[in-house]
């Protein structure tokens, strides 16, 4: 029994391949299924044509010289049951056939069949020899036939002759070669066995698609041509040239024949009394009949072989094309334009949220931008920006004599006791001021991110259908993100002007001062190398004074002549009034050494002796008790020789300025990188805020009230011609794909 059901469900293939042609053919597109088939291959004069006339039994197709067949003919050969073992039947005749471009017209006549194969090559190439891939479709049903689909392509030729156009080689290669390249078909390769077999054109072609053989069938024509006293058994024997399907020997009717209205019944006998004349070992393995069966178990084995690959198929396009027609969406009317507009408003904003907040699945979106724009405005925010704060120099454009300038600028005619704040907050601002320029350069790298995102999504294949409307859409979009831009950047400016308002020196993070200081100290507390100076410019022979600051007291050496004394210390305090000490000894470090050279108002006057002084009055000393020396000791002031001008910042600093500007440079990094650090956090805020959440937030909502008017409907939602016909092609496609998946149900499973 299931013997019995298996061989009924086999006999089903080939009728059910037929279907499908029949269901894919209408739609005018060939290559949509690679169906399986048989598609015979031949040079010009092979005998092809007459093979094709042998299997169906009939004398149907047109002949003569040259290029007969200019069109891929396919022919369905479909078996039924005798005319008087029919239950009902329309058409009264044994053997009958159709064309696919005359489906309501019936040929009994078979010389009619020939003729309509011309006129329809006419129609197809025209008056001329030309080429056409563009099919005859014919079905023919017999009770002397088996199922079998069988396609006759033109004949392989080498040159062009008469009016042929002189490519024709070439179109004719390349139309075979379209239908031999199915890997569904079988390739009935026809060669006369009165020309050198190894150089057969149809056996070369096939080679090139099948080198392995497993889908061709070689067919030797003409054994009754051949050279007497030669035979071809070792060709068809497969000694010559192995065939993995095998070589099949016919003999088919000569041109007399033709002349002289030989059947097709009487060529079968002839045929048969030939080979078993003169093969008589494998004349069971010859002639027509026999190739006709092959062909049937082959077409059957194949079409098996291929039948799960093609169900897979077919489910592959029925879901690809329902998503291109969902994609489409349903044609629009008055009544549904409404919510096709919300439809496409959503969509749009959906597709526009995703890509930002990382949620994108849409395959169009994650081609356009292969990183979502939120991957993208973070890379801005943490490398971009970042990079760019990172870049600015907290000193940048600040050199010592722009810090001391400032600083004397400050103090203006006061001496100054200490550095000046306002110095350091005017350096400080001036700094603050670098970050403008990255600041706002973030707010353009995201509204760009923004404005490419808006493109991409108004690229959505919901969308291509409405040109009008995405043209909206993208300018709408765009105008309220260009609104969005103007606050942004305000509430950045205010972001660095909070900054220049307050200079927060008790910052948590800003460095003290007094370490500042004790470090410049241990670096400035060194012995200093004693250096001798004239005392007067009046006289700078009369005497030297060497100086040796320590820490508190300035030790004056007077080097004059032999009956002056020297070697005094002077006690200095913070008043400015010298008091004479002992000799005590030399400590490091001293005030004028430390800190008094970042602090003191005035110049370190006795200690600083080798500088220009900016007082003129005398400094008098009292002698030491028991001294020798006058009751009083007096300096005079070392006076320029020229005219008194301003000093140059850039070659006169003291070392106490230096102290100062060291300071100076030092505050003003510590606060320069706390304002760096609060604007790295506080500018990306603000441009999510009002910029990137502002857009997702109130995008749809605007969006809804700007372009949702009744009025304008029909102009927005203004579809494409194109959209529309290729809806109505896609409709088609898969009505016809579920046609075809409804005739694959009806087989059953069939075990390979």
């Amino acid at each position: 029994t299931s013997k019995r059901a298996s061989k009924r469900a086999m006999d089903r293939l080939i009728p059910t391949v037929n279907r499908l042609q029949d269901v894919f053919r209408t739609l005018g597109e060939r290559d949509i299924i690679d169906l399986p088939q048989i598609v015979v291959v031949g040079s010009q004069s092979s005998g092809k044509s007459s093979v094709l006339e042998n299997v169906v039994g009939k004398d149907f197709l047109p002949r003569g010289s040259g290029i007969v067949t200019r069109v891929p003919l396919v022919i369905q050969l479909t078996r039924i049951p005798q005319l008087k073992d029919r239950d009902e039947t329309v058409v009264q005749a044994e053997e009958y056939a159709s064309f696919l471009h005359k489906e309501e017209e019936i040929f009994v006549d078979f010389e009619k069949v020939r003729e309509e194969i011309a006129a329809q090559t006419i129609v197809l190439t025209g008056d001329g020899k030309a080429i056409s891939d563009k099919p005859i479709h014919l079905r023919i049903y017999s009770p002397n036939v088996l199922d079998l689909t069988l396609v006759d392509l033109p004949g392989l030729t080498k040159v062009a002759v008469g009016d042929q156009p002189k490519d024709i080689k070439d179109q004719i290669h390349r139309l075979v070669l379209h239908y031999v390249n199915n890997p569904n078909s079988i390739i009935l390769a026809v060669s006369p066995a009165n020309a050198d077999l190894a150089t057969s054109d149809s056996l070369q072609m096939a080679k090139e698609v099948d080198p392995a053989g497993k889908r061709t069938l070689a067919v030797m024509t003409k054994l009754d041509l051949m050279d007497r006293g030669t035979n071809a058994k070792d060709i068809l024997e497969g000694r010559v040239i192995p065939m993995r399907l095998g070589i099949i020997g016919v003999v088919n009717r000569s041109q007399q024949d033709i002349n002289d209205h030989i059947s097709i019944q009487r060529a079968h006998d002839a045929e048969h009394a030939f080979f078993r004349a003169n093969y008589p070992e494998m004349s069971d393995r010859c002639g027509s009949a026999y190739l006709s069966r092959v062909l049937n178990s082959l077409l059957m084995q194949h079409i098996r072989r291929t039948l799960p690959a093609l169900s897979t198929k077919i489910r592959s396009l029925q879901a690809t094309t329902r998503r291109i027609l969902t994609q489409l969406g349903q044609p629009t009317s008055k009544e549904n334009m409404g919510n096709v507009l919300l439809t496409a408003l959503r969509d749009f904003t959906e597709a526009f949220q995703c890509s930002i907040n990382g949620s994108s699945t849409t395959p169009h979106l994650t081609a356009k931008l292969p990183l979502n724009a939120g991957h993208r405005i973070s890379e801005v925010f943490h490398t971009t920006f970042c990079g760019a704060l990172a870049a600015i120099e907290p000193l940048e454009g600040l050199d010592e004599s722009t810090i001391i300038t400032e600083i004397r600028n400050a103090a203006g005619p006061k001496p100054r006791l200490f550095v000046p704040e306002a110095a350091f907050e005017a350096l400080v601002k001036r700094q603050i001021g670098l970050f403008e320029t990255p600041c706002m350069q973030c707010i353009d790298f995201v509204y760009e991110e923004l404005t490419n995102v808006i493109r991409v999504c108004s690229q959505l294949p919901s969308l291509s259908r409405f040109k009008t409307l995405k043209d909206e859409l993208m300018h709408v979009s765009a105008s309220y993100l260009r609104g969005c831009r103007p606050p942004t950047a305000t509430m950045v400016s205010n972001l660095l002007a909070i900054e220049l308002a307050y200079i927060n020196t008790s910052h948590p993070s800003f460095v003290e001062p007094s370490q500042i200081l004790q470090s410049l100290v241990a670096e400035q507390s060194k012995p200093q190398v004693q250096r001798p100076r004239p005392v007067s410019n009046d006289d700078a022979s009369s005497g030297w004074a060497i100086v040796d600051e320590t820490d508190d007291q300035v030790q004056v050496t007077t080097v004059a002549s032999a009956d002056m004394p020297g070697n005094y210390f002077y006690d200095v305090p913070t008043n400015g009034l010298a008091s004479p000490q002992p000799n005590a000894g030399s400590r490091p470090g001293g005030l004028f050494g430390g800190i008094g050279l970042l602090f003191r108002g005035r110049d370190a006057g006795i200690a600083n002796a080798g500088q220009q002084q900016d007082y003129a009055q005398t400094i008098t000393m009292p002698a030491p008790p028991g001294s020798d020396m006058s009751s009083a000791v007096s300096f005079e002031p070392i006076m320029p020789t020229s005219q008194l001008r301003p000093s140059d910042p850039r070659t006169d600093l003291t070392e106490r300025e230096k102290g100062q500007v060291e300071l100076v440079q030092k505050l003003i990094v510590s606060y320069f990188s706390i304002v760096r650090l609060t604007i790295q956090d506080t500018v990306p805020k603000a441009i999510m805020h009002f910029l990137v959440n502002n857009i997702q937030a109130n995008l749809s909502q605007h969006l809804v009230q700007t372009l949702y008017h009744q009025d304008q409907l029909p102009r927005l939602l203004d579809e494409d011609p194109s959209i529309a016909a290729e809806r109505t092609e896609k409709q088609t496609l898969l009505e016809a794909l579920n046609k075809a998946s409804s005739i694959l149900s009806e087989i059953g499973d069939i075990r390979l």
